[in-house]
């Protein structure tokens, strides 16, 4: 799954380019259904582009998440990171003492070791930095508000997309399901 979607973990040159390419396959559905006289699906209209507010919302609705999961399960590339202790002693606390508690060792070796993932690195930087572009769009557009400068879009702005929910999906297919079940019964 991560390898489909792993555009915004990529270092930022990179996934800038890979983002221009995607949003370019949108503009052009978007270009496609304006010929077809359809209304222009959310994010694809080249005259209201909302490029940061779709990266930031694929990383913190989709991405993020997904890397959360895999981390959780251990399953993110990385190295371990040594932690030092305070005293920079570190021979001192691998021993184990025959008085040591086996809780404390059982605890000792739950603790997850610390571990850098360039991947998460690359993710929380190019998030970020479309929050950055966000915030700055905002500002702009408030100014330009402010100042009375008109927006210079040709279509007006595309709405935020709706999030679809399986389970009202699943529910009515269930529903669909019983109803032929039904009719099929009574003829």
């Amino acid at each position: 799954k991560l390898a489909d979607i792993n555009g915004p973990a990529k270092y930022k040159d990179l996934h800038l380019k890979w983002t221009d390419g995607i949003v370019n396959e949108f503009y052009e559905q978007g270009d496609e259904e304006a010929s077809l006289g359809l209304p222009i699906s959310p994010f694809m209209d080249r005259s209201a582009p909302q490029l940061a507010k779709l990266q930031e919302s694929f990383i913190t609705h989709i991405v993020g998440p997904l890397c959360n999961s895999y981390d959780s399960a251990g399953l993110m590339p990385g190295k371990w990171i040594e932690e030092n202790n305070e005293s920079g002693d570190t021979d001192e606390h691998e021993e184990d003492s025959p008085d040591m508690d086996s809780c404390d060792s059982h605890e000792a070796r739950k603790k997850r070791r610390n571990v850098y993932c360039q991947i998460t690195q690359h993710l929380l930087q190019n998030h970020q930095m479309w929050k950055k572009v966000i915030e700055e769009e905002e500002r702009r557009a408030a100014k330009d508000k402010q100042s009375g400068e008109p927006r210079t879009a040709l279509h007006p702005p595309s709405e935020q997309i709706e999030a679809i929910k399986e389970e009202e999906e699943e529910k009515g297919k269930a529903k669909e399901e019983e109803d032929k079940a039904a009719s099929e019964e009574n003829q």
